[in-house]
């Protein structure tokens, strides 16, 4: 692993307080006095490759489309399934495994043949690199190179909050529950463009008219943060200074400060699109070189007929990682340009600042709630209270 591959990618705020530690055990104090790290670094990487192994499973036997699954849920599985697996692993002797899908060393196993079989979207080549990193640490420790296993655990870390941010990105795509706090601008800004159609062309699922669904609900899911700020700064205002006696007064009185606000908001997303962009650059070329030493080393795929189909399947992989690395840069050399309203779809919408009176008193008409937050009672409404 070069040394360069240890550099942390920027990560933006996850949707929901899911910590990169979710898996793991508390430590007893017996552990914390011991010295050697060896234990806590196998204890590690264990984790993390159970989660790219339990998503190989589910590949294999999952009759749904994993992006269904609410990452965090999908995490929690993870654990589940880990401790089902020891209980089983402990009491072999006595219990039959009914699947070889079951046991997480098989897996291995089969996914060392061609670490990059598991890779049929953009995302899950970035989880395919994991997995190799994961494969790299183990050889780490066997060459006792301590140092070099801690910072690969700690890179891997950055993989697994990546992949757990795209996927959460993703998934709010697919199925948004609208009693959560809407996808941000700096959520989709940074992850852009998860949905775009070259996403799907190198999926073998592709279909065209999903990407034009999913294209429509980011530009509403942009239009439902915005309407989420919105309602929350009128919130915060009525609460703080008073209410309004009517909607157009309160329109009147926080229009001019609602739009300067996004207008602050588009600055810093152009940055941010722009950073992740870069990352997402650096990222894809790690994971392409990386994969490109599994061509040249891996005994599975090598160049003898016998391995001729996982071979081919693997340099496809390349191809995938070429066109995602060349849409990533074209992305920002557009912005670069300045020519992002011509050559950046949907990129117009991350920017958008200008809302008219109408719509902004239809977004308060339309929330019986907020009506009742931030417009102040009347005479005869008191007398009543």
């Amino acid at each position: 692993m070069n040394n360069s591959e240890t550099d942390y990618f920027y990560s933006p705020p996850p949707l929901t307080e899911f910590a990169p530690n979710h898996f793991e055990a508390e430590e007893n104090e017996e552990n914390e006095e011991n010295d050697d790290p060896t234990p806590h670094i196998i204890e590690q990487l264990g984790i993390y490759e159970r989660f790219v192994l339990h998503y190989y499973k589910c590949q294999k036997v999952a009759d749904r489309d994993l992006l269904q699954i609410h990452p965090d849920d999908f995490a929690i599985a993870v654990e589940d399934q880990a401790m089902m697996y020891q209980v089983t692993y402990c009491m072999s002797e006595h219990i039959e495994v009914l699947s070889p899908y079951d046991d997480y060393l098989h897996l291995r196993d089969e996914l060392l043949k061609n670490p990059f079989e598991i890779a049929k979207k953009p995302e899950e080549l970035i989880l395919a690199y994991m997995f190799c990193v994961c494969k790299d640490t183990r050889q780490a420790l066997w060459d006792g190179d301590i140092e070099k296993s801690q910072n690969n655990i700690e890179y891997i870390i950055q993989l697994f909050i990546k992949i757990q941010d795209l996927t959460r990105s993703i998934y709010e795509l697919w199925s948004q529950n609208p009693h959560e706090i809407p996808t941000t601008h700096n959520e989709i800004a940074y992850n852009y463009p998860i949905a775009n159609e070259l996403r799907y062309s190198v999926d073998p699922d592709y279909d065209k008219s999903i990407h034009v669904a999913l294209g429509k609900k980011k530009t509403s899911l942009l239009s439902e943060w915005r309407i989420f700020q919105f309602k929350e700064l009128l919130k915060k205002t009525a609460a703080k200074e008073g209410g309004w006696k009517s909607v157009n007064a309160a329109v009147e009185a926080m229009a001019s400060i609602y739009i300067y606000q996004l207008e602050k908001q588009a600055f810093l997303t152009a940055e941010l699109f722009k950073i992740g962009r870069l990352d997402f650059i650096q990222l894809y070329k790690h994971a392409h070189n990386r994969l490109q030493m599994e061509l040249e080393d891996n005994a599975w795929l090598s160049t003898h007929p016998s391995n001729q189909e996982r071979r081919e399947l693997a340099e496809q992989k390349m191809i995938h990682l070429d066109m995602l690395i060349e849409e990533q840069q074209n992305l920002y050399d557009a912005l670069q340009r300045k020519k992002w309203k011509l050559n950046i779809d949907g990129y117009k919408n991350l920017l958008k600042t200008d809302y008219s009176v109408d719509t902004l008193s239809n977004w308060i008409r339309g929330d019986k709630v907020l009506l009742e937050e931030i417009l102040l009672k009347k005479e005869s409404d008191k007398k009543k209270i």
